[in-house]
């Protein structure tokens, strides 16, 4: 392995010995499971007008969540339960 050095703030140093004790294991391996793990995360990317429509991708209404959207869908397509 090579050896990095960094400059951080005092309470980032401590917060990242605490992990560390709290985990049984050293502050470079907290340093490099957090340096994976945020380069596995998906990057936002900007979603274009089309791309939007093809994907299904929408703005709800205020007040309405995805549930109610369906709800009121499935309502207009099958009829309302008795």
């Amino acid at each position: 392995m090579k050896k990095l050095t960094v400059q951080v703030d005092a309470e980032v140093i401590e917060m990242a010995k605490q992990l560390a004790r709290e985990s049984g294991t050293s502050v470079s391996s907290v340093v490099a499971r957090l340096v994976r793990l945020a380069a596995r995360r998906p990057t936002r990317q900007k979603v274009g007008k089309q791309t939007r429509r093809a994907s299904g991708v929408a703005v709800l209404p205020p007040g309405k969540t995805e549930d109610d959207i369906l709800a009121e869908a499935l309502i207009e397509k099958h009829g309302a339960r008795k």
